[in-house]
């Protein structure tokens, strides 16, 4: 939020240090596909830090909508699709969803990569030499 002290000066909330901070995050978040562009979005930066950031997430807003490098978590793809089984529990929990908050398209994205143990399109089986023990898929002796 915006803090504005008696002598009419701006708090941390709105200081320099702050907005580098914010962009700096930002830009992790996409394995910095959308950070590369930040220094061309300085209009766009400073609209969004000075009006919108205690009611918008700047990742969100400039990586996904505005500039649509990435995607949010748990999706994929130029339309940023669901991951398989959905973005609560990608893959079952038991596994990634290849290709996760990136637009780009290769052959394997949208698809889950399963943990040791399991197998099948959600990861919802358990691979040879591994038997289900309530939930878990678990190694034979």
């Amino acid at each position: 939020a915006v803090v504005s002290t008696q002598s009419g000066h701006y708090g941390r909330a709105t200081s320099e240090t702050r907005l580098v901070e914010i962009q700096e995050k930002t830009a992790k978040k996409c394995d910095y596909k959308c950070g590369s562009l930040l220094e061309d979005q300085e209009e766009f930066l400073e609209e969004w830090f000075f009006k919108r950031q205690d009611k918008t997430d700047l990742f969100e807003e400039l990586c996904v909508d505005h500039l649509k490098r990435c995607c949010l978590e748990n999706r994929w793809g130029t339309d940023c699709k669901e991951c398989p089984g959905g973005v609560v529990s990608p893959c079952s929990g038991k596994g990634r969803c290849l290709g996760e908050g990136s637009r780009d398209v290769d052959k394997q994205a949208g698809t889950c990569q399963c943990n040791n143990g399991y197998n099948g399109t959600l990861c919802d089986s358990c691979r040879d030499r591994y038997v289900r023990v309530g939930e878990e898929c678990e190694g034979r002796c």
